[in-house]
């Protein structure tokens, strides 16, 4: 028999939420290179702003890219 976590048991570091990782995640699936020379934090505010207003996605689509959008103005991302 199979014991199952209790609720009081920390997630590992490898489940834990990474707001950097997710922007950094979404970067790569838009090929977009944010370690490159020239990149500016606004080329990729502005995608994940277009993104959110484009009518062709669905509504969580839409509500995906909103929130990577505030996570570019909220953490230090660009930074690392």
């Amino acid at each position: 028999m199979e014991s199952t976590p209790s609720s009081d048991t920390k997630p590992s570091e490898e489940q834990k939420y990474n707001p950097v990782q997710e922007i950094a995640d979404e970067l790569a699936k838009l090929n977009i290179d944010y370690k490159a020379p020239g990149f500016k934090k606004e080329v990729a505010e502005a995608k994940f702003l277009e993104l959110s207003e484009d009518n062709n996605k669905n509504l969580f689509e839409k509500q995906h890219y909103k929130k990577l959008y505030k996570l570019t103005k909220d953490h230090k991302f660009w930074e690392t």
